[in-house]
């Protein structure tokens, strides 16, 4: 099973830059291998105990113990190029170190980047949404709320939305966006777009900006019409010293699904600037 492993990783050797073999592996084990949601991404990297795939080569080879950088290097879309040394010292700051970092679906510095389309001005848009979970501190109950929007059909001016936006709570027993919008690419966000009661439960009011609500300002109004997700990154800030990007590759592989496609070197001072560049976070 070792071979199996290997075949499947990086060859993590003295070359400045690797592309994994292309191997064949029955259908049934590629569905096997495959990442197939964010949350099953973060339970491999956390080296979980109860994952799909040790499941599968537990019952499959009777494999118990499995070496945590193997799977680590499943994660990885490998049919990219590498630069080794970056990604040893990744795999060292994650496993060789006392406390070794773990990803949690509840983190805060993890977000989702969704690339959408809409109806504005009678012309398709597009735009960015970045989404992270909230959790009600009370409750424990969680949903995905819209942190900032990138859009360049937003107007400068008139942001001063039609509804009292940064009056309205989260109130409970009204519509949210589900913890599990994943699951259907944030298909949900068609339907919450148009929900105009519920706006207030969609938005982290905390950091909304003038881009944010101009946004909701303009669904609200009818100016705009949410039509769909086209292409989802989820970005990682949460192990020290680095940012990694994810990325769903589907495609006839073991090495498919949710797969680290960037992996950045961003020391921790700097990940304010990260934010504000890549995520348009102008308040954390």
């Amino acid at each position: 099973m070792k071979a199996t492993l290997t075949i499947l990783c990086i060859a993590v050797s003295g070359m400045v830059c690797v592309r994994a073999q292309v191997v064949t592996l029955p259908y049934e084990e590629q569905f096997e291998w495959q990442v197939k949601q964010i949350d099953e991404f973060i339970d491999r990297f956390n080296n979980a105990e109860q994952t799909p795939i040790r499941q599968f080569l537990q019952k499959q080879y009777a494999i118990e113990e499995i070496n945590r950088s193997d799977l680590l290097m499943t994660l990885f879309n490998l049919q990219k190029n590498w630069d080794t040394t970056q990604v040893r010292q990744f795999l060292h700051d994650v496993i060789k170190v006392p406390e070794a970092p773990q990803l949690h679906f509840l983190d805060n510095d993890w977000y989702a980047e969704l690339t959408c389309s809409g109806l504005y001005d009678n012309r398709y848009q597009d735009f960015t949404l970045i989404l992270t979970i909230k959790a009600n501190a009370e409750t424990g109950a969680s949903r995905w709320v819209i942190n900032s929007v990138s859009a360049d059909f937003i107007p400068n001016t008139d942001t001063t939305a039609a509804f009292p936006l940064n009056k309205i709570p989260a109130t409970q027993g009204t519509r949210t966006l589900n913890p599990a919008s994943f699951g259907t690419d944030f298909m949900g966000l068609v339907r919450a777009m148009q929900d105009r009661a519920s706006f207030g439960n969609y938005i982290n009011l905390e950091v909304a900006d003038k881009s944010v609500l101009g946004f909701f300002n303009l669904l609200y109004k009818n100016q705009l019409e949410f039509r769909q997700v086209s292409h989802i990154t989820y970005h990682f800030l949460q192990i020290p010293g680095w940012v990694f990007r994810v990325e769903n590759f589907s495609r006839q592989s073991s090495n498919s699904g949710w797969l680290i496609n960037e992996l950045i070197q961003v020391p921790e001072d700097k990940k304010p600037s990260y934010k504000k560049a890549n995520l348009f976070l102008t308040q954390h």
